[in-house]
């Protein structure tokens, strides 16, 4: 998938995406190296992909989603609090306890 939010002459340093009718799955984003500031709360499906642990990011949010599976390890996602990951339907991994559901038992939109 193309990067819809960057192209070769923009840096993009902070995404914010709040509380708005987007819909999107997470895991299909390609993302900018330059991005330091991911606010998705209230928007997303799918799957945080590992791709973000690639990130230097000083500010994450993915709270109040529909993202399930484990948060990968790396970069800095393990240093943000539990806030930062909060109310998900099935996402487990440091520093969330673990989920007893897959992905495939959530009901769908």
């Amino acid at each position: 998938m193309r990067p819809w939010f960057s192209d070769r002459t923009t840096v993009h340093r902070s995404w914010t995406c709040l509380r708005n009718l987007l819909e999107f799955n997470l895991s299909k984003v390609v993302f900018a190296k330059s991005l330091n500031t991911l606010d998705l709360n209230h928007n997303i499906y799918g799957s945080i992909p590992v791709e973000i642990t690639a990130l230097k990011l000083q500010f994450f949010n993915v709270s109040y989603n529909r993202l399930c599976v484990q948060i990968p390890i790396g970069g800095k996602l393990q240093n943000f609090d539990y806030l930062t990951y909060f109310h998900n339907q099935c996402l487990s991994g440091a520093p969330l306890a673990s989920c007893k559901r897959s992905y495939n038992d959530l009901p769908r939109n």
